[in-house]
């Protein structure tokens, strides 16, 4: 029997009682539920406050067992995902290419639209018990659209990413895949 992903919400607040709750609440509940996941997270560390809450509002959390899959290599983005607890192991043809723990971010590539054919870059595995907070792409857009100080960050981010991608070709002539499939978050702060 294979489980791969359950999403879920955080077992000491039944998603029923904050169901029932005033919209103003709900969101002051889930903010401070996911203030510690946005403030770890580099991409989420540039926006404004406002910005930032209004993330942990739409962040979902997501709970993957070892060895679920949680992305796959070529399939079409849905969501990007950041790890709150446990470990994921991001491969590229079967290889392992990184690890993700507690603070990183995963998924946002094809998002961003920075694969050459729109899909995702690589496979993301869970390697332990993981809790995820996950950001579909629907929200994402929303924000992008919305959210002035939200699309100023994300353009930051891909101008940095391309950036540092065109200065590794000039100096290398050739760039690893492990270069141009995962954001360098030390060139973007």
């Amino acid at each position: 029997r294979s489980l791969s992903l359950f999403p879920s919400p955080p077992p000491f607040i039944p998603w029923i009682m904050l169901a029932d709750l005033e919209p103003s609440l709900q969101q002051e509940v889930l903010a401070a539920l996911h203030r510690d996941v946005v403030a770890s997270v580099p991409l989420l560390q540039f926006c404004a406050p406002k910005t930032q809450e209004d993330i942990c509002f739409r962040l979902r959390p997501v709970f993957a067992v070892a060895p679920a899959a949680i992305t796959a290599e070529g399939s079409l983005p849905d969501a990007l995902y950041i790890v709150r607890f446990g470990s994921v192991v991001l491969s590229v043809a079967g290889r392992q290419v990184d690890e993700a723990q507690p603070g990183s971010l995963f998924g946002e590539l094809a998002l961003l639209g920075l694969t050459q054919d729109g899909k995702r870059a690589r496979t993301a595995k869970a390697k332990t018990m993981c809790e995820l907070c996950m950001l579909q792409r629907a929200d994402f857009e929303h924000m992008l659209r919305v959210d002035a100080s939200f699309f100023s960050v994300v353009t930051r981010v891909v101008k940095c990413h391309v950036a540092s991608l065109r200065r590794h070709l000039t100096v290398d002539n050739a760039l690893p895949r492990e270069r141009y499939i995962s954001i360098d978050w030390k060139s973007v702060g």
